[in-house]
This record gives C-alpha cells, sequence and structure tokens, in this order.
C-alpha cells in the first residue's frame, strides 16, 4: 500500500497526485509502477533535501515553482528512447496508405478533362494497392 522512506512514507495517493500533477504541467504520462515511482521519489526527495513527499507535492503545486524542479524530478523517469517507426513494416504499411489515399484522391477529383492522365492515375492505384496487399 505504501514504500517506507528514512523518515517518511510516500503514500499511494500522493503517487496517484504526483503522477497528475507532472501529465498536467508536462504532458507526459508516466507510466512506470508505482514502486519504481516511489522509489525514485524518495531518492528525489532525499537529494532535495525535503522533508516529505508532502512537501514535494506542495512545491510542484506552488506559482512560484522553481522551474528546474520537475525536469529534474523527471531525470530518470522518462525514457528518450520511442518505438515510433521503430519497426521499417509499420512505417511502409503508413507510406503505402498515405500514397495510396493521395491517389484516390487524386483520381476522384480529377475533371476528366484528359481521360489518358485518368487512367494513369487508376493504373498506378492499383499498382501501388497490390504491391502492399490491397490496403
Amino acid at each position: 500500500m505504501h514504500k517506507s522512506i528514512a523518515t517518511s512514507t510516500i503514500l499511494e495517493h500522493e503517487l496517484s497526485e504526483l503522477r497528475l500533477l507532472v501529465e498536467r504541467q508536462t504532458g507526459v504520462v508516466l507510466d512506470c509502477p508505482n514502486s519504481a515511482l516511489a522509489a525514485h521519489v524518495a531518492e528525489f526527495i532525499e537529494a532535495q533535501e525535503l522533508d516529505s513527499s508532502t512537501a514535494l507535492l506542495e512545491r510542484l503545486r506552488s506559482a512560484e515553482q522553481d522551474p528546474s524542479t520537475l525536469p529534474s524530478l523527471l531525470d530518470g523517469l522518462i525514457s528518450g528512447n520511442t518505438g515510433f517507426f521503430r519497426h521499417p513494416g509499420a512505417l511502409n504499411a503508413l507510406s503505402a496508405a498515405g500514397a495510396a489515399a493521395t491517389l484516390h484522391s487524386q483520381v476522384r477529383g480529377y475533371s476528366g478533362a484528359n481521360p489518358h492522365m485518368e487512367r494513369r492515375l487508376r493504373h498506378g492505384r492499383r499498382n501501388l494497392l497490390h504491391r502492399n496487399g490491397g490496403l
């Protein structure tokens, strides 16, 4: 239910409030387990020579907050690694879907003034869809 720290205790509701404050102020969602967050917060409280987790929460809520407090707290909690486009197959599928949508909109929006160009656009879209599994 809670994790004991040197002279204080970090309660579950304080961890929840901390997560909410971080998300509201930075847009970052802390998706680490409570045990990891509690350990990190305990180290931070000790390093900052704060009395308790309550003092930390008050500092984070304060309008006159030291701008370095939150980044210091988040250092080590947030990974700089991202999985965005880590898998080439996902990127290729997304690229193909975007290209197919673009070609489709060009064919639909084409006025028909040049039938040869319209056939080329349709043929290009069909080939693109065929190569990429019918996206």
